[in-house]
This record gives C-alpha cells, sequence and structure tokens, in this order.
C-alpha cells in the first residue's frame, strides 16, 4: 500500500466517524468528503470536501484529522479549510503556522509543526462563530486590553490567549485540563463556547467526550 492510500484510508476512517457524530457541522456532500488529501500531483477525487490537506505526510494527515475530529467531538463548528503542511514557515511568514481569512472560503492554513495543529483550528472556530461583543467579553474575562495589535505583546493579545485555552482544553479534555488557573481557565472556556464544563455533581461528567483523548 502505498503513502497516498494510507493517508485516504486513514482520513476517511475519521472523517466517516466526524460525519456521523456532530450534526451541527454543516453537512458535507458526503462523509468520503469530509477530509481528503490532495495527490502529489495536485489531483483529489471527490467533491466539495470540507477539510483539503495538501502536501501531507501520512503522520501529518493523521494527526490533523485527530485534531478536526476532536473540535467536532465538542460541537465546535469548523469552516471549510484548505490545509497546507509545509516545512518553511518560519522563512517565508515568521511563525509556525498561520491562517487567512480574506481569500474566501475555504480558508487557508498553514502549518509547519503538529505543535500548532490544535491552535490553527481554534483561530479558525473564533474567526467563524464570535462576534466582536463576544470578544469584548472574553477580553473582560481574561483582564485582556486588546484583541490583536503589533503593539501588544503576543501573550497578551486576546486572539491569542482565546486559541491558547482552546487549543489545549480541546486536546487536553476538560477532566484532564491541567493548568495554574484551571477554574477561571474553563469558566472563561464555558462562557465564550457555551460549552457547559461538567463537575463530579453533573449528570454528564463522565462523557467521555471530556475525557482524557489520546493521540
Amino acid at each position: 500500500m502505498d503513502t497516498q492510500t494510507r493517508i485516504a484510508a486513514a482520513t476517511l476512517a475519521i472523517a466517516l466517524a466526524i460525519s456521523s457524530a456532530s450534526p451541527l457541522l454543516p453537512g458535507p456532500p458526503s462523509p468520503e468528503t469530509s477530509i481528503q488529501e490532495v495527490a502529489a500531483d495536485g489531483s483529489a477525487t471527490g467533491e466539495s470536501p470540507w477539510f483539503l490537506f495538501h502536501g501531507a505526510t501520512e503522520a501529518q494527515a493523521e494527526k490533523m484529522s485527530w485534531a478536526v475530529h476532536r473540535f467536532h467531538e465538542l460541537d465546535l463548528e469548523l469552516p471549510r479549510l484548505d490545509i497546507y503542511f509545509r516545512d518553511d514557515c518560519r522563512d517565508r511568514f515568521g511563525a509556525w503556522g498561520r491562517i487567512q481569512y480574506d481569500s474566501g472560503i475555504p480558508w487557508r492554513v498553514e502549518v509547519c509543526t503538529t505543535a500548532v495543529y490544535l491552535h490553527e483550528l481554534a483561530h479558525a472556530w473564533d474567526h467563524w462563530n464570535l462576534s466582536d461583543a463576544e470578544r469584548r467579553t472574553y477580553l473582560e474575562l481574561r483582564g485582556l486590553e486588546a484583541w490583536q495589535g503589533d503593539d501588544v505583546p503576543w501573550d497578551r493579545r486576546g486572539i491569542e490567549d482565546l486559541a491558547i485555552l482552546v487549543a489545549r482544553v480541546v486536546g487536553q479534555g476538560i477532566h484532564n485540563y491541567h493548568s495554574e488557573d484551571r477554574s477561571a481557565d474553563l469558566h472563561a472556556f464555558e462562557q465564550i463556547t457555551g460549552i457547559e464544563v461538567p463537575t463530579a455533581e453533573t449528570p454528564d461528567a463522565t462523557d467521555p467526550r471530556f475525557g482524557s483523548p489520546q493521540y
């Protein structure tokens, strides 16, 4: 089995799970085209895939598919995305990943390390779902003054603080989430996503969506 065939098999299996698990996702035309790999010659089969992977290795495709699936498990809606897997991000634009919203749907995502997969998907979720009023609410919750800006330190930008928080909670699972400010973090996550954070007293305390996902 060649590399392209292995990638197709892996992404198809996860795409089937995504499509059946999350009715809140704007429906892709068929389960088989939820996630799709672009072949080395630039061709792709099927029509209108929701997530189109360009230049991914088998491991990269599997990890990004897992990241996408985690958002769907928590009903965090994502737009159509063209995702490019590169090795020259730092040289080209000075970061390990980025998302471009100005090219129309699907938005273009570029990543150079698995460490930013969830982070860039969190940016996509934010831009697709949140209003300016909701972002102002988040700034107040986190004690931040600006959503973004070149004159604002990276770790004091609301846009980055939210992406870090959402990526960590989605990746680790709510029950397994740990930080020095766990209570405040999960409160902010609950307020901005609308996902009720379960406790030991709530009926869904053992909901596997909130457990300890493994990749």
